[in-house]
């Protein structure tokens, strides 16, 4: 075996291991709120369409660090 085959392939500096959770929790929304939520699940109007707002929240996170 060479010293290139033993080489990672495609690891990047920077893991992303926030995403998969992310996607997930999109995917399985309802089903995870019912679960770890079940009264307030009960209140809420599931027919209603909902949207999730996470690059918002980075944006106003970032507004909020800067200094004056």
């Amino acid at each position: 075996m060479s010293e290139e085959q033993n080489e990672p392939v495609g690891i990047p500096d920077r893991a992303d291991y926030d995403s998969p959770w992310k996607k997930a929790l999109e995917v399985y929304f309802k089903e995870f709120i019912q679960f770890f939520f079940p009264d307030i699940a009960a209140d809420v109007n599931w027919s209603c369409k909902y949207i999730f707002l996470d690059k918002e929240l980075q944006q106003v996170v970032r507004e909020c660090s800067r200094e004056p």
